[in-house]
């Protein structure tokens, strides 16, 4: 896992408000793998297919964590952590993206 993976879930972390252990992080390897763990952490069932064109209000906090309510809110705030973390644009990732090959990420 490259330093660019490593950062990424470490501000997953922080902005979800969640531990995702080194065992679990060590497994991921999509989009999709940290949108299940992010999932499986807040003890919230993810969505079958989720995409870009789900979009929902999210409520931040200065302060603390995310408040997220379902799902789809989970998907597109990742979303937006992957793409301002890696530099990207969103509309580019996908379920299925893996960090590495499609992503650029090291």
């Amino acid at each position: 896992m490259g330093l660019d993976v490593v950062e990424l879930l470490m501000r997953t972390e922080e902005v979800f408000g969640i531990s995702i252990d080194d065992f679990d992080a060590g497994q991921i390897r999509t989009v999709g793998d940290l949108y299940e763990a992010v999932c499986t952490q807040l003890n919230v069932s993810p969505s079958p297919n989720p995409d870009m064109s789900t979009f929902a209000l999210i409520s931040t906090s200065k302060n603390g964590p995310l408040s997220v309510h379902t799902p789809d809110e989970i998907w597109v705030k990742l979303i937006a952590i992957i793409a301002d973390q890696l530099q990207i644009n969103p509309e580019g990732i996908r379920y299925n993206s893996r960090f590495g090959p499609d992503l650029g990420a090291d």
